[in-house]
């Protein structure tokens, strides 16, 4: 999974923390997976963990737009 959202997200740390967050929710609702180690399963992870990665590396961009903007508009 690791690899997936360094593949996405170019930045070892926010892909660290794109799989954590993504298996502390699936902690929360493993009981409504019935089988752990199905194809399934496995798919649903790998959904969430590249998900979760576009929508992180969405957010760096946009924080990083948000910080040029007001620098160039502020020293017009």
């Amino acid at each position: 999974m690791s690899k997936l959202a360094m593949s996405i997200l170019q930045n070892e740390d926010l892909a660290r923390e794109t799989v954590q967050d993504c298996f502390l929710k699936i902690a929360g609702t493993i009981t409504g997976i019935s089988v752990a180690e199905s194809r399934r399963t496995k798919a649903l992870i790998v959904i969430m963990v590249k998900n979760k990665a576009r929508d992180d590396l969405e957010a760096e961009h946009y924080s990083t737009l948000t910080i040029n903007k007001r620098f160039y508009v502020g020293s017009l």
